[in-house]
């Protein structure tokens, strides 16, 4: 006949509607908006915008906690390439910039006249290309490229 449920016939059962719950989530979001899962690259006069110098050819927008935007600066360093690191976790003019970009998440890069939410290496190596910015082979970086990309590097401005 039937027997009494177990916790672990309970916990098993739950296990399973959430794994079906979680990858119906994935396809409905997918079906609704597929760029959700793509990468954030969009193109328009970001310096223009963001009121910086065309010489800031490289800003990130980064929050110091995040995984992700270390990723993204590291990959710049590898390459030797010099940006402007504009820390977004404390109110001030670099908040208000951020929000000029109407993005979400971070990081956010910005080269030349491309926007890049999130981490994508290929398409930050493609708009270094395209913007016309010398990318150094990795691990190839002496000490004055390092120093270079340092003193290009601000410091968390309220």
């Amino acid at each position: 006949m039937f027997r009494a449920a177990t916790t672990k016939d309970i916990v098993g059962t739950l296990g399973w509607f959430l794994l079906a719950a979680g990858i119906s989530w994935v396809v409905v979001t997918y079906v609704r908006n597929p760029s959700f899962f793509a990468s954030k690259v969009e193109t328009g006069d970001w310096h223009q915008l963001l009121g910086e110098p065309a010489s800031s050819r490289v800003l990130i927008y980064s929050l110091s906690t995040c995984p992700a935007c270390q990723e993204a600066k590291a990959l710049l360093d590898r390459h030797c390439v010099a940006y402007l690191d504009r820390d977004v976790g404390t109110p001030g003019s670099v908040r208000r910039q951020f929000e000029r970009l109407e993005s979400r998440s971070v990081p956010v890069t910005v080269i030349g006249n491309r926007k890049i939410t999130g981490f994508h290496q290929n398409e930050i190596l493609d708009a270094l290309d395209a913007a016309g910015i010398a990318v150094g082979k990795p691990g190839s970086c002496s000490v004055e490229d390092r120093s270079q990309r340092s003193a290009t590097t601000e410091p968390r401005t309220t």
